[in-house]
C-alpha cells in the first residue's frame, strides 16, 4: 500500500512530467505547472486551490491564469459565487496543435530562403518542405 507521502512524491512527478510537456508547447512555467494540475485533477478548481496544489502565490496564479485564458486554454466558470477555473483544450490537442506550429514555422522559414539559393539547392529545399507539410497534416489528423 501506497502511504500519502509516497502518492505526493508521485502526483509531484506526473505535475513536473506533464508541465514540462507544456514548456516545450511554449507556455510559461508557472502556466505550464497550472494547467498541468488543471489536467491531473480533472475538475475545475479555483485560485486559492490552485495556490496550495502548486506552492505559487495568489498573485502567481492570478498572472498566470490571464496568460493562458488569453490564449484559450483555460475556461473560466462560476459556482455559487466562485471562480473556478478548467482546461478549455485537451492535453492532446495543445501539444498537436503546438508541435504542427513548430514545423509550420520551419517550413514557412524554408519557403522564405529557398530563393536565396541555386536552383539544385532551391530544389531540396523544396523537398524539406514538402516533407514538413506531410508532417504538419498528419499532426493535425489530416492525413494518414
Amino acid at each position: 500500500m501506497i502511504n500519502i507521502m509516497d502518492r505526493m512524491v508521485i502526483l509531484q512527478k506526473v505535475i513536473a512530467t506533464i508541465s514540462g510537456l507544456l514548456i516545450t508547447a511554449g507556455i510559461p512555467r508557472s502556466g505550464a505547472r497550472i494547467l498541468a494540475i488543471l489536467y491531473l485533477v480533472s475538475m475545475p478548481l479555483t485560485i486559492q486551490e490552485l495556490a496550495t496544489l502548486s506552492g505559487y502565490s495568489e498573485s502567481t496564479i492570478f498572472s498566470a491564469l490571464k496568460l493562458l485564458k488569453e490564449r484559450n486554454l483555460v475556461t473560466r466558470l462560476h459556482s455559487r459565487g466562485r471562480a473556478l477555473y478548467t482546461p478549455s483544450i485537451s492535453l492532446s490537442a495543445l501539444i498537436t496543435e503546438a508541435h504542427s506550429s513548430i514545423v509550420e514555422r520551419a517550413r514557412n522559414r524554408l519557403r522564405s530562403i529557398r530563393g536565396e539559393y541555386n536552383e539544385v539547392l532551391g530544389s531540396k529545399i523544396r523537398l524539406l518542405e514538402h516533407e514538413l507539410e506531410a508532417l504538419i497534416r498528419r499532426l493535425r489528423g489530416e492525413e494518414g
